[in-house]
């Protein structure tokens, strides 16, 4: 197929909607190629073409749509069988989890051993003019006494770009405390994510859980996009914050819109990892790009984070760096672009679908809800802050 640089217009294309905002022909042949116009074009042009077919070929256009109905069907009970495989197999990983969670919390010292992998030799040419060594300070502070892995998951997912977006200073002491992420799966329509924490000086809590329910039924809606399980709506929970360590909420001083003009303090909410345990409401799949972000962190987590943590930990998970130039980093484009959302599902699940084609960038969405002045119970929000 031509690449797009040796495409051209032939003539202007036209839909209800206006004009079309892209090329549709090929210079060589001259023939309209209805793929290459974008997607809502396209389905406009297809849908108007079939309009204009003799009744006796509209039908049995839709005597195949219907079977193609009757096929969904036939592929949910695939997709529940291969979920039914998916807790079988969680099951029989437990015990390489709980094997990581007693060597990363020091119950269990191992000994000693050597690897089964082929260790590749470090590159000196592909670091660069990087210099961290202000960065490794922390971990050169660790001393052979230290007990088990510290901060590991913190480590974990500071490491993974999406989740690090999520991450707040004022969070990283009390994600010090998370001492592991486990997950749920014997459940026939869903998972549930649990992180468990050591005392800590924020809340009661000894667990924070994220669950999300799956269906396996095609949308009523869009029953054509069916493509595999669905997660229909999610749980967080509620977080019991001590007084005053509610990281979710900061108070701040404003002043007041009526005649007085006096400055106030007022509690409102801020950036937090934590908000993705919120459980206001259920996020039903009416929401949008909301559901989508959330979505995927369940996956990301579910798929990636969970079972392949270590290799989050040591670097060797690989995720695309749009910003890189590495030849070894090009050839792992499609396994990991956390910063792209809508590349999340394959990053995440290839067996969990999305019906919605957008989805926020969230990295974006963080620092317009950062630089955006906030506007509380009639006050205007000045500068100063405090937690």
């Amino acid at each position: 197929m031509p690449k797009r640089s040796k495409l051209a217009i032939k003539s202007k294309c036209t839909t209800k909607g206006g004009p079309c905002s892209a090329p549709f022909t090929d210079q060589k042949s001259k023939s309209f190629l209805p793929g290459l116009i974008n997607s809502a074009e396209r389905r406009h042009f297809l849908h108007d073409m079939v309009k204009t077919f003799p009744k006796a070929i509209q039908n049995r256009i839709t005597v195949l749509k219907n079977a193609q109905i009757d096929q969904s069907a036939i592929d949910s009970e695939f997709y529940k069988e291969i979920n039914d495989l998916e807790v079988k197999h969680a099951a029989k990983c437990q015990q390489f989890y709980d094997q990581r969670f007693k060597i990363i919390s020091g119950e269990f010292d191992p000994p000693k051993q050597e690897v089964k992998w082929k260790v590749a030799a470090d590159d000196e040419n592909k670091k660069n003019n990087y210099n961290f060594e202000e960065h490794l300070k922390e971990y050169k502070k660790l001393s052979g006494d230290a007990i088990g892995i510290p901060n590991f998951w913190l480590t974990v997912m500071r490491n993974v770009s999406a989740l690090a977006h999520l991450i707040e200073e004022y969070d990283e002491p009390l994600l010090r405390k998370l001492i592991d992420i486990r997950e749920k799966c014997n459940e026939t329509n869903g998972f549930t994510l649990e992180f468990h924490f050591e005392k800590n000086d924020y809340f009661t809590n000894e667990v924070l859980t994220k669950k999300y329910n799956l269906t396996f039924d095609p949308d009523e809606k869009m029953p054509f996009h069916h493509s595999g399980p669905r997660i229909c709506n999610s749980q967080g929970c509620v977080i019991n914050w001590k007084k005053d360590m509610n990281l979710t909420l900061e108070t701040v001083k404003g002043i007041s819109r009526d005649d007085t003009n006096e400055i106030v303090s007022m509690t409102v909410p801020r950036p937090s990892f934590f908000k993705f345990f919120d459980p206001a409401e259920s996020i039903k799949n009416d929401m949008g790009a909301s559901l989508i972000i959330d979505h995927n962190f369940g996956l990301l987590f579910h798929s990636r984070v969970i079972p392949k943590a270590v290799l989050y930990f040591t670097g060797e998970m690989p995720e695309f760096d749009p910003h890189s130039s590495d030849e070894d980093e090009s050839e792992n484009e499609d396994l990991d672009n956390s910063d792209d959302w809508d590349k999340c599902d394959k990053l995440a699940n290839s067996n969990v679908s999305h019906d919605s084609d957008n989805s926020d960038n969230l990295n974006e969405e963080g620092a317009a809800k950062a630089a955006s002045p906030t506007v509380v119970d009639g006050a205007d929000v000045v500068g100063d802050s405090t937690h």
